[in-house]
């Protein structure tokens, strides 16, 4: 759980999809590189299924109405399938469009484009680095219009990149706009359960003074099996 908490959830993005990925079309190995190369909208959906795969199909939230007077809380209740974009039909390594009389080649992020960001703090100069990172034509310029545009653009190339949720609060009736990220969403479920299986192994120990590689040697179902006969004695010790 530490390294959860302590490592920008790009890096362990890349970290678990190097361990998960088995095979990529045209590579005869999947390597770091491969996997930083990936735009960010594959990562999202190769996340979001692993997601699936692993914690299962459903998946809830709770976020706070951004209404200073209501503040309160605002429940979702999501499947991976919602959240899932259609394979885009025109994929490719590189992109040109016109802008103002200019022609500009560009290429959507990718995650090595946001672990090299990973130490910047202001929000806007990390996406004016960003984007000007991924258009291959100078006369772009540092910013403006031209710039502007290609960001649109990108957005729409690669829609599973940042997923928007419009959330409306039931208490006030404030609609509220949410972004879901796979990583950051993947990662805190991650988190909780570490949390959980160290208070599971703290129990057992405390208990049954088995050591920390017997408990998980255990698989999940004998281990909540055991916790829950520990519950039940407990209860009926205390009730005596």
């Amino acid at each position: 759980s530490e390294l959860v908490l302590d490592t920008p959830p790009v890096v362990l993005s890349t970290e678990l999809l190097l361990r998960c990925i088995q095979r990529m079309e045209r590579l005869e190995t999947v390597d770091r590189r491969a996997v930083e190369r990936l735009v960010v909208g594959d990562r999202e959906a190769l996340l979001w299924h692993l997601r699936r795969l692993t914690l299962g199909e459903r998946l809830q939230s709770t976020l706070r109405c951004p209404v200073p007077e209501c503040g309160a809380a605002m429940d979702l209740d999501l499947s991976v399938s919602d959240l899932l974009q259609p394979a885009y039909p025109d994929a490719r390594e590189r992109y040109e469009t016109e802008i103002h009389g200019q022609r500009l080649r560009f290429r959507l992020p990718t995650g090595g484009d946001l672990t090299a960001l990973c130490g910047e703090m202001d929000s806007e100069r990390a996406a004016g680095q960003l984007l000007r990172s991924c258009v291959e034509d100078d006369r772009a310029g540092d910013g403006g219009a031209a710039l502007d545009a290609v960001a649109d653009l990108m957005e729409s190339l690669d829609p599973q990149a940042e997923l928007r949720l419009d959330v409306c609060c039931p208490e006030c009736g404030e609609r509220a706009p949410a972004v879901l990220d796979a990583a950051g969403f993947l990662f805190q479920e991650i988190g909780r359960q570490a949390d959980d299986l160290y208070r599971q192994i703290h129990f057992l120990a405390l208990h049954y003074h088995w050591g920390e590689a017997e408990i998980l040697d255990l698989s999940p179902v004998k281990r909540r099996r055991y916790l829950e006969l520990l519950a039940d004695s407990l209860g009926e010790s205390q009730s005596l």
